[in-house]
């Protein structure tokens, strides 16, 4: 026969289980996110730029650009809940700080890609991530915020997450006028080892070309930190197990009242 002291033994331990389980669920969450920002580039070549893709170029009215971002570029532990992308005018190439065209339409697309760093195929489209997402889709705004950069807003998040591939940055444009305002260029990190791109464009003489680079538009990224998805606490099969102990010592003290009786 169980004693008094034996049951109220249980009851405290299971009422410590519930009480140390209870308070790692309330105060273990993680704390209000703030924006943040990733930059990628080491601006080891101030004196070089690239106009593609925001500045006409290459011959064509419409283009095709894309960039990849090595995941190694951004900090572990966390997603990225990407808003907006930066780019730098290169003062040498822009002395007057207009370096991108605001005419045409501009149709900017992330995606997690499992291709690497100077890696890109010439066909574009095997370069995209299941999860492609526009993010962007319009003229560009002007270059004429703050140190001059080029900010896009983007019209809807994209959540990346590094531990399941490189960044992929696709840009289409099309209906831009070869008298386009926008001269110089953005500066780029030739060569570099964490990004590479691969463009389309037209020769003096008229023909096409499809061309890939160790090169890379420096690119900072505006997010916001997003906590990822956690397992159960290993502590939940002590609650359970402490809740059980509570309903096995209720039922047991209802017996012995009712033999009592």
């Amino acid at each position: 026969m169980e004693s008094s002291s034996d049951a109220a033994s249980v009851e405290a331990r299971a009422i410590g289980c519930i009480a140390a389980v209870a308070s790692t669920l309330i105060f273990g969450g993680a704390a209000d996110a703030v924006p943040f920002a990733v930059f990628v580039g080491t601006n080891n070549d101030p004196t070089g730029g690239a106009t593609v893709p925001f500045v006409q170029s290459e011959g064509l009215t419409s283009q095709t650009f894309q960039q990849i971002y090595s995941a190694s570029a951004f900090p572990t532990g966390t997603l990225f809940s990407i808003y907006q992308i930066e780019f730098f005018p290169n003062r040498s190439l822009s002395p007057t700080g207009v370096f991108a065209t605001t005419a045409g339409n501009f149709n900017i697309a992330l995606s997690t890609t499992s291709t690497a760093v100077n890696g890109l195929s010439t066909t574009f489209a095997n370069n995209l991530g299941a999860d492609n997402t526009t993010v962007f889709n319009a003229s560009l705004p002007m270059g004429t915020a703050l140190d001059n950069r080029l900010f896009i807003l983007f019209s809807s998040p994209f959540l990346y997450d590094p531990s399941k591939g490189n960044l992929l940055m696709t840009v289409i444009s099309t209906n831009v006028p070869l008298n386009a305002p926008g001269v110089g260029g953005l500066l780029a990190e030739d060569p570099s080892t964490i990004m590479s791109d691969v463009f389309n464009g037209q020769t003096p003489d008229g023909g096409d070309f499809v061309a890939g680079s160790a090169v890379g538009l420096l690119t900072q990224f505006d997010y916001n930190p997003v906590a990822p998805a956690t397992p159960l606490p290993a502590a939940l099969p002590l609650f359970a197990t402490g809740l059980g102990a509570m309903g096995l010592i209720g039922w047991r003290r209802k017996r012995k009242a009712r033999a009592v009786a």
